[in-house]
């Protein structure tokens, strides 16, 4: 199992925050948003799974510096042009050897609860024949109220846009041939793919039992590393 972690590490990128040129590690070792999938996802997945990360801005040197030196087993994919959400799970196909494939975004606190979701979500993709899967999270349990939802989810793991009491959680398991018609280079929006799906009634989903935390905007990004508890 491949896992594609697009990375968003400039989001919040202000003198208020950090500065790269003092030290990178604080970013890493002190911001629980980010710092979270590497504590709490990746030693729940390791077995067997590969990670490929997707750097997508002008400080790709020194975060490949970084991964290198602290996790050697991952691999890394470079976006020289933004090229959206699904154009940059184009650019990094080549890792992927035609299999299918995890998709997590960076702005999500992925804590040691999601593993048991992403299991689930491989269950709902498995037994749906699925060519996608999404993971969701109620609007109620969000902790951004003010996030729109995205989709409506049926009794039968279907996903469509009749209502959004569900909000995207940055969360996606991907079959590569819905792909097909795309090239690298190729700049486009996750969004034109599962609207595709929907039509073909192709587009599975299944509700996380986590609190979503999402780091929204700077607002709200302060307001997360006050946490003093994140599981």
């Amino acid at each position: 199992m491949y896992i594609l972690y697009n990375s968003k590490f400039n989001t919040f990128r202000t003198d208020e925050i950090w500065d790269i040129d003092k030290d990178i590690l604080s970013y890493f070792s002190s911001y629980k948003i980010f710092k979270s999938f590497f504590d709490s996802i990746l030693p729940n997945l390791k077995n067997g799974a590969k990670f490929i990360f997707d750097l997508s801005h002008e400080d790709c040197d020194v975060y490949n510096e970084f991964i290198n030196r602290k996790y050697p087993n991952i691999s890394l994919s470079y976006e020289k042009n933004i090229l959206d959400t699904g154009g940059g799970i184009v650019n990094a196909m080549s890792f992927f050897d035609q299999e299918n494939f995890f998709v997590l975004n960076s702005d999500t606190v992925w804590t040691r609860s999601y593993s048991d979701d992403l299991h689930k979500l491989k269950e709902v993709f498995k037994n749906g024949n699925s060519k996608a899967a999404l993971l969701l999270a109620h609007k109620k349990d969000s902790f951004d109220k003010n996030l729109f939802g995205d989709f409506s989810l049926d009794q039968n793991n279907l996903l469509n846009k009749s209502s959004n009491d569900y909000i995207y959680t940055g969360c996606q398991l991907l079959n590569p041939n819905i792909f097909n018609l795309k090239k690298r280079g190729d700049i486009f929006s996750m969004n034109e793919i599962w609207n595709d799906l929907i039509a073909q009634e192709s587009l599975n989903g299944c509700l996380s039992s986590c609190s979503f935390l999402h780091a929204t905007n700077l607002e709200i990004y302060n307001q997360l590393i006050k946490i003093k508890t994140i599981d």
